[in-house]
C-alpha cells in the first residue's frame, strides 16, 4: 500500500465553494473510483494556511496513475474549470506505512469514537537526517495513539509524518515519552505540526464513516 498526500491551497475565502464543487460532482464514476481510494480530505485549522489536505491509499503507482487517467479523462471538465479558478497551488507526495502498520486503510479505518465539530486530527511532520530512519522507527516503534506513521518515498526523502486525533486545540504533542524525543531530537533536522479538520462533506472522509460514505 502507498499513501499520496496531495494539498490544495486555495484562494483566501475559496474553501466554501471548494467544498460546494465536491457535492455537486461527487457522484460521477471517476469520482466514486478516486473516492474509494481516499482516507479523507481535510481543511487546515492551524499551519499551512488555506490548504486542502487530501490522503489517498492506492495499491501501487500503476494504480494510483489508472484512477487519475480516468478521472482526469471521464470527470466532467467543467469541474476542473471551477476548481482551477479556487486554486494558488498544487502538491503530492507519496508514502509507505511505518513498519509494523496496518498495511492499508478502508472505511471506518481510524477508530474515531464520533466525528463531531470538535475532532481534529494532528499531523506531525519531522525531517530526519539521511539514513536515519531504521534509528527513528527503533526508538519511536507503533504509536499505540496514532491513525498511522507514514515514511517519504518522493519528493523530500526522510520525512516521517504521523497521524492522531484529538476532540479540541491540543496541546504540543511529542512522540512518546522524553526518553523517545531524546533518541529522536539527535536525527531530526526540521518538525512540524499542522492542525486538519475532517471534511464536511461525507463522501470525501470515509475513513471516519463506520460504514463509508
Amino acid at each position: 500500500m502507498i499513501l499520496e498526500r496531495r494539498a490544495y491551497t486555495l484562494r483566501p475565502g475559496a474553501a466554501e465553494w471548494f467544498w460546494d464543487l465536491q457535492r455537486e460532482f461527487a457522484g460521477t464514476s471517476a469520482m466514486r473510483r478516486l473516492l474509494s481510494h481516499t482516507v479523507s480530505y481535510f481543511e487546515t485549522v492551524a499551519g499551512a494556511a488555506e490548504q486542502i489536505v487530501h490522503l489517498h491509499r492506492f495499491e501501487s503507482l500503476a494504480d494510483w496513475e489508472d484512477t487519475y487517467a480516468e478521472l482526469y479523462r471521464d470527470h466532467p471538465a467543467d469541474y476542473f474549470a471551477q476548481a482551477r479558478q479556487l486554486l494558488t497551488a498544487q502538491e503530492n507526495a507519496f508514502f509507505k506505512a511505518a513498519p509494523g502498520e496496518p498495511s492499508a486503510f478502508t472505511a471506518g479505518a481510524w477508530p474515531v469514537a464520533q466525528l463531531d465539530s470538535e475532532l481534529l486530527v494532528v499531523e506531525e511532520r519531522r525531517d530526519l537526517l539521511p539514513g536515519r530512519a531504521p534509528r527513528y522507527w527503533e526508538a519511536v516503534g507503533v504509536r499505540s495513539d496514532s491513525l498511522g506513521s507514514f515514511l517519504s518515498f518522493s519528493g523530500q526523502f526522510h520525512r516521517v509524518l504521523t497521524y492522531t486525533a484529538v476532540s479540541g486545540a491540543p496541546s504540543p504533542t511529542e512522540p512518546g515519552s522524553g526518553e523517545v524525543l531524546g533518541a529522536v531530537a539527535p536525527i531530526t533536522y526540521s518538525a512540524a505540526t499542522t492542525l486538519l479538520r475532517p471534511a464536511p462533506v461525507a463522501t470525501h472522509r470515509p475513513a471516519f464513516e463506520p460504514h463509508g460514505a
